[in-house]
């Protein structure tokens, strides 16, 4: 075999496991973003709060089904926001933090380097605040993304989703000592959106 054919065949066999590790290799992809979204409602007054939008950050891992384009993804994200009361009769600033929790399904088409991919979740939502309780609830969530691979296990992913907690209209979510209720969700849904920008290594 001449040098060149060598070459040839190395390069051959090189592309052809990157392709398999693309396919079949477990993708962790640590990531940061911003969420917005978010309402409850002042259950003495009527007045409507939004969570402020916020930074938030998690990870994704992503595990093949075999030769299949659709891989199971685990999905786990904070945000750590508050909500400010006016006056001088609330608690003021309280602290909030969202964390979500999710199993869902990403299906993939790739164009060379290029990684188009669209995911659907459910899971649970879990809201805690600064001495004032907390809630989980259920959520499901979808979104859209893409990934560019710099290296053939290194890749940049963007992402945009949107996530919908279920609620019940009058759950309490912060309270001001025994029985005294201050805020519960203003719906049956929750709505928040959140965009992202990771680094993903397949193992």
């Amino acid at each position: 075999m001449t040098i060149r054919a060598t070459f040839l065949a190395a390069g051959a066999l090189l592309a052809a496991t990157c392709s398999d590790l693309r396919a079949q290799g477990v993708e962790v992809s640590p990531f940061v973003g911003y969420r917005f979204g978010g309402e409850f409602e002042n259950a003495a007054t009527g007045d409507r709060y939004t969570i402020q939008a916020a930074p938030t950050f998690g990870v994704m891992i992503d595990v093949p089904i075999g030769s299949n384009p659709i891989r199971t993804e685990l999905l786990w994200c904070r945000q750590d926001t508050e909500i400010q009361f006016p006056g001088t009769d609330g608690p003021g600033l309280v602290d909030l933090t969202v964390d979500l929790w999710e199993l869902g399904a990403i299906a993939e088409e790739t164009k060379d380097d290029f990684v188009e991919y669209i995911s659907a979740h459910v899971g649970l939502t879990h809201i805690s605040t600064s001495g004032h309780g907390s809630d989980t609830r259920v959520n499901l969530s979808a979104a859209v993304g893409a990934k560019f691979f710099i290296k053939p296990n290194v890749a940049l992913k963007a992402e945009v989703r949107g996530i919908c907690t279920f609620v019940d209209t009058e759950a309490t979510i912060i309270s001001i000592g025994e029985g005294s209720t201050l805020l519960h969700y203003s719906g049956s849904t929750l709505w928040q959106g959140q965009a992202t920008l990771g680094l993903s290594v397949i193992f």
